[in-house]
């Protein structure tokens, strides 16, 4: 856990943690949506944004960052948080993959480490193709001109978030 110092902003660059002074127009100090971001772009589908309790609706556009790389999000239940405005408005926003009461967040990041490691080893890049085919088949849907890496992270994400553990479930 790392605790950011006011009037400055956290970023993870090349797998490690850089401090920068926050902008005087940005608030508020320090900023988790600039984290969120950096932690998207660095991570990808293995990044994991969550949103305790905090007033206004800083963390909701990060949220939506970590979403589009493929990562997961978790949200404070706002019953359970002090102040429940970033909950809401992450909420609200629709990026929130689960919204949880603090003390459950342990035990399910536990289970999205899991499932993420199960999720790497079903997924291989030769699965888009069969779900190509599957798709195009039943929907006449044809997603081959598609790039394989996007929707191999893109279907190991929706197994995480559903809890999937293998490709025929």
């Amino acid at each position: 856990m790392h605790v950011v110092p006011p009037n400055v902003n956290a970023f993870l660059r090349e797998g490690r943690f850089s401090l920068v002074a926050a902008k005087p127009e940005v608030v508020p100090k320090p900023s988790v949506n600039d984290f969120f971001i950096s932690l998207a772009a660095e991570a990808n589908d293995e990044a994991i944004g969550i949103v305790l309790s905090g007033t206004g609706s800083d963390g909701t556009a990060g949220l939506r960052t970590i979403l589009a790389a493929g990562g997961v999000t978790l949200v404070q239940e706002p019953g359970s948080a002090k102040y429940s405005g970033m909950p809401h408005s992450a909420i609200e926003a629709g990026v929130a993959d689960f919204v949880l009461a603090p003390q459950q967040m342990a035990a399910k990041l536990a289970e999205l480490a899991s499932l993420h490691e199960q999720a790497r080893t079903q997924v291989s890049e030769e699965i888009p193709q069969v779900l190509f085919e599957k798709l195009k088949a039943r929907r006449e849907i044809d997603f081959s001109g598609y790039k394989s890496g996007t929707l191999t992270r893109r279907v190991r994400r929706r197994m995480v978030a559903t809890g999937t553990r293998t490709i025929p479930e």
